[in-house]
């Protein structure tokens, strides 16, 4: 399938191993970001980091390399983007993908909830984040404003159960400056793609304002 849209190339759609995938024509090294429908709004107040935690895993093990890569866990959307040559882009997604199909990654647990606990006790808070705490309350949008209190209690179990759940083909979208590689493999679950986050409308008088007292710094 493909669509034309003014100004850009043919927008083609396709799927690989259950994987939605879009693609263009944009010239220079290939850029790909496979995102899955599950971020913080995903989760409870005594699992708060854990879809963050299997992020960090799924990339602990692949270390320096001649592309450029990162992940992302947002609030309802986690992503890993890669951009190099295409082989070295079918690799990276490969080796990513079967790290969170595999369960090779729970044995770094220990090492990443270390350097978690780190990096959120340094990260401190937004005006955004604040509004969606008083807004949400420690529920769905909200749990952006809270600590990562799973980094203490999740289990290797949970983290297990967690990627099984949300790490899937059909929760997936990659996205691709160009054709996809021949080589490309994207060996994750099955299973159901996760619903939207429901937010509940808000009347507000404008214009309203807030105030904030600098950045607030996570007690972990």
């Amino acid at each position: 399938m493909s669509v034309r849209c003014t100004g850009v190339s043919e927008v083609q759609f396709t799927e690989i191993d259950g994987v939605t995938t879009v693609w263009t024509e944009v010239p220079g090294l290939m850029v790909a970001n496979l995102s899955f429908r599950v971020g913080q709004a995903d989760e409870r107040l005594p699992n708060r980091g854990i879809t963050h935690f299997c992020e960090h895993l799924a990339l602990s093990d692949i270390g320096q390399q001649p592309y450029t890569y990162n992940g992302a866990t947002g609030t309802t959307v986690t992503s890993f983007s890669v951009q190099g040559r295409p082989d070295e882009v079918s690799a990276h997604l490969e080796r990513a993908c079967r790290e969170l199909s595999s369960g090779r990654f729970l044995d770094r647990a220990a090492h990443e909830r270390k350097v978690l606990r780190i990096e959120g006790a340094r990260r401190g808070g937004s005006v955004v984040s604040a509004h969606l705490g008083m807004r949400y309350g420690a529920r769905a949008h909200g749990l952006v404003s809270w600590p990562e209190f799973g980094l203490h209690t999740v289990t290797r179990d949970d983290l297990w159960a967690w990627a099984y759940r949300h790490f899937t083909a059909a929760n997936a979208v990659l996205w691709l400056s160009g054709p996809p590689p021949p080589s490309l493999r994207l060996p994750l679950f099955g299973g159901p793609r996760n619903q939207a986050v429901a937010g509940d409308p808000l009347v507000n008088t404008f214009p309203t304002w807030t105030a904030e007292d600098g950045p607030r710094r996570s007690p972990l």
